[in-house]
């Protein structure tokens, strides 16, 4: 088979016409040299080897393989299983040459600028000149788009970039068997698609020709070559950063059989997708009573410019307008444009009071209560950060307004139990009973037994719990595996389902699921706390936190400093809360030594006990003022904070009046009182 192919291949004559004025001379079948349509002798002979030809009116070199590839328009193996199929040889499927490890295999594409170059070469004085002449195609244009001629086809050229790196060709016989012909072993391109990159409004048309046609009167197009191409449209303009005003003009069509207008309503569903995808455009028919541009430009060259012209108008029009809408919107973004809406907000927020937290002194600090925002407190540990959470959470519910809370730490159930054990103490003391027969938080999870007996303070508590702070607190537990995700879905089904907006508290911040387990706990604490302060904004609710410390002494106030090493935390809160013992600052006339005496004994005292007093610090407070609460008695055993009265008070400075030399304090940072 492979001494057959050879032989095939050697006889290149076989597929020539020789020239009857010059021997050893053949007529070329690529640009008809010596065939009287250019006037010259032949000029296609055949190379000493035998098996080449050239032609040196074209420039065409190749074997017989390449000679039927060129003329045809088909891939080099396509064209070698033709020649093959003509000399009889069949069921040989002869596979393309090796390519070098190196080197990319070539492509049917790489063909295409030699080919165009020669038929835009076979163009002048051809029966394809005088076709493109009768569309109304003037030379000029012909040349800008290197527009050419296959004798072999009896079809005009049509180049679709100025690379060449694809094109289709045009039958110039009307009854011609294929009127349209695109490679099909390369993938479909736009025609002109370099249009698209500049800043004037671009034609959308359907044919080659037809964008040829505008161009030629004063526009600019682009051509799809038939609505499947739909595709590759949309696939420039995404490539496009800017892309321009678009006038979409599709055929004129005249209804059908069926009653439809293929142009149009293909024009329809193409405004269909390019508005969904964002895309500036106008429908305008640039034929007017034509079928197309290029029937137009051949019957009123002058309409079809009139028409070119006002459609290029309105889409200067339509950018106009669209810059001015976008201006406005943009204008409206700023206060004054935004002063509506401000006083909206203000009327809604009319009838609408801070949530109290039920501990006076630290409500009269925060204006009230807590309203939308993010609210961060933190502690060493052993100071009750939860136990307060609890109380404040507990109040918040029990006075009628929801509250979604989310444990990271401890059970739905120990929660629960907290709060009953917290209410048992209380009932308690209503009753003027013993505090000895309240139940703490165990005695509450494993005291079913006192559950019978009319009065019992458990029953009693249980049933309190159940008509009033149970009515409004949702729990929702998970160590490290509940998310600032989690969060805002909950938050969002809570209103949807209720109607109510809820006050959302989490215990506690650092072992909150990590956005991104890779990043440091850092960063992902920032991101936590940026991300919960968009859910305050965005459904417009308190969100309440606790939060460890990085670095806190037990001997002096807390402050600012131990919330630093977390990042956004200091810089993110809407307010910032402390707690420290209360006592655990300065007082007036005290000296150094006595102070450090005091403050050790208050640090054991409070070790040991099982009541001791904290006090609230509002370090940070975005909207309002800052300072500490009163005197808050903490009940370890039964979960319970309660303000002392004011007559209990004692006041104390959070300022060091020390320095290291002294004993005893300078006037100049004493407190005044």
């Amino acid at each position: 088979m492979a001494d057959n192919l050879q032989t095939i291949r050697e006889n290149i004559t076989e597929d020539l016409i020789p020239d009857k004025k010059q021997r050893g001379k053949y007529l070329c079948p690529l640009c008809g040299s010596g065939s009287g349509g250019s006037g010259s002798d032949g000029a296609f002979s055949i190379d000493k080897d035998r098996v080449h030809g050239k032609c040196f009116s074209c420039g065409f070199y190749g074997d017989r393989f390449d000679l039927e590839a060129a003329r045809t328009g088909l891939s080099l193996q396509e064209a070698t299983r033709a020649v093959l199929a003509r000399c009889g040889v069949s069921g040989f499927d002869p596979a393309p040459a090796p390519a070098q490890a190196s080197a990319p295999a070539a492509s049917p594409a790489d063909r295409f600028p030699e080919i165009l170059r020669r038929c835009a070469g076979q163009l002048p004085g051809s029966e394809g000149e005088a076709y493109l002449s009768s569309r109304g195609i003037k030379p000029e244009t012909m040349r800008r788009f290197m527009l050419g001629y296959d004798p072999g086809k009896r079809a005009v050229t049509i180049p679709y970039n100025k690379a060449c790196s694809y094109y289709s060709t045009r039958a110039i016989d009307p009854a011609a068997a294929v009127k349209h012909w695109k490679p099909a072993d390369v993938p479909s391109a736009l025609f002109n698609a370099a249009a698209l990159r500049q800043s004037e409004p671009v034609f959308v048309v359907e044919s080659p020709l037809c964008a040829i046609s505008v161009a030629q009167e004063g526009g600019s197009a682009v051509a799809l070559s038939g609505a499947a191409n739909f595709g590759i449209f949309l696939k420039e303009l995404e490539a496009v950063k800017n892309p321009p005003v678009l006038i979409l003009s599709l055929d004129n069509d005249p209804e059908n059989e069926q009653g439809h207008r293929p142009g149009l309503e293909a024009e329809e569903k193409l405004s269909e997708r390019l508005t969904a995808a964002g895309y500036d455009h106008i429908r305008f028919n640039v034929a007017g009573c034509w079928k197309d541009p290029n029937e137009a430009l051949q019957e009123e060259p002058a309409v079809l410019r009139a028409l070119i012209s006002k459609g290029l108008k309105l889409a200067d029009e339509h950018l106009r307008e669209k810059q001015e809408q976008e201006a406005s919107a943009y204008l409206s973004t700023s206060t004054a444009g935004s002063f509506d809406g401000f006083i909206e907000y203000l009327r809604r927020n009319a009838d609408r009071k801070p949530v109290p937290t039920g501990f006076g002194s630290l409500d009269k600090i925060l204006n009230g209560g807590l309203v939308p925002g993010l609210y961060i407190m933190g502690a060493v540990s052993s100071l009750g950060k939860t136990a307060l959470m609890v109380n404040f959470a507990d109040n918040i519910a029990a006075a009628g307004t929801d509250v979604l809370y989310f444990s990271l730490e401890m059970s739905k159930y120990e929660l629960m139990a907290r709060s009953i054990s917290r209410l048992t103490f209380k009932l308690a003391g209503e009753r003027k009973i013993t505090p000895d027969e309240a139940l703490s938080t165990f005695g509450v999870l494993f005291g079913a037994k006192q559950l019978t007996g009319p009065g019992s303070l458990l029953q009693d508590a249980m049933t309190q719990y159940r008509e009033t702070i149970g009515q409004h607190i949702w729990y929702s537990e998970g160590v490290g595996s509940i998310g600032v995700d989690d969060v805002r879905r909950a938050v969002e089904n809570h209103i949807a389902k209720t109607g109510r907006k809820p006050v959302v508290f989490i215990d506690y911040l650092q072992i909150m699921a990590a956005p991104d387990p890779r990043a440091t706990d850092k960063h992902n604490t920032d991101v936590i706390v940026t991300s919960l302060k968009q859910l305050s904004r965005d459904e417009d609710i308190p969100v309440f936190c606790i939060s460890s410390l990085n670095r806190m002494n037990y001997n002096e106030p807390v402050n600012m400093a131990a919330f630093k090493e977390s990042g956004a935390i200091e810089y993110g809160s809407d307010v910032l809360i402390g707690l420290q013992l209360y006592g655990i600052g300065y007082k007036a006339g005290e000296s150094k030594t006595a102070h450090e005496a005091r403050i050790r004994e208050l640090v054991e005292k409070a070790e040991k006990e099982d009541c001791i007093s904290i006090q609230v610090r509002v370090l940070k407070n975005r909207n309002g003022k800052r300072g500490n609460s009163g005197e808050l008695r903490f009940t370890k055993r039964f979960n319970t904070f309660y303000e002392m009265p004011e007559d209990f008070i004692v006041v104390y400075s959070d300022e060091n009046p020390f320095t290291d030399d002294d004993d005893e304090p300078k006037r100049s940072k004493l407190p005044v009182l």
